[in-house]
């Protein structure tokens, strides 16, 4: 374990990576926590065309927090597996994985602003 973690602190592209990463969570978690607002009524959590009616179901406003948790997920799940992949002497991978993380929060950001305004201009 000792080793792996040297040998990752020595490797500055990979290191950069990972703290890429890490920037990208952090702005990703704190601009949905600063737009989500707390709500005493219910909001639109769900979407289903299935059958004849059309449906929107709702929640607590708190189900918005889920953004939130998924956004660590991302970038927490996504590290810990570019570490593996480093681990096991694919570097290249790991970084490219690592790039691909920061796309998927980037995506995940913006479609997850764009539901919170939505809902919060209902």
């Amino acid at each position: 374990m000792k080793n792996i973690i040297r040998k990752i602190l020595h490797d500055k592209v990979f290191l950069l990576s990972l703290a890429m990463v890490l920037v990208s969570m952090i702005i990703a978690i704190s601009s949905l926590a600063f737009n989500i607002k707390e709500f005493n009524r219910s909001v639109y959590i769900r979407y289903s065309d299935f059958g004849l009616a059309k449906q929107s179901f709702t929640g607590p406003w708190y189900y918005l927090l889920y953004f939130i948790v998924f956004q660590v997920i991302i970038g927490l799940g996504h590290s810990l597996i570019a570490i593996r992949l480093y681990r096991d002497n694919k570097k290249n991978l790991s970084i490219v994985f690592l790039a691909i993380t920061i796309l998927v929060l980037i995506i995940a950001l913006i479609l997850s602003l764009s539901v919170i305004t939505k809902i919060a201009y209902l």
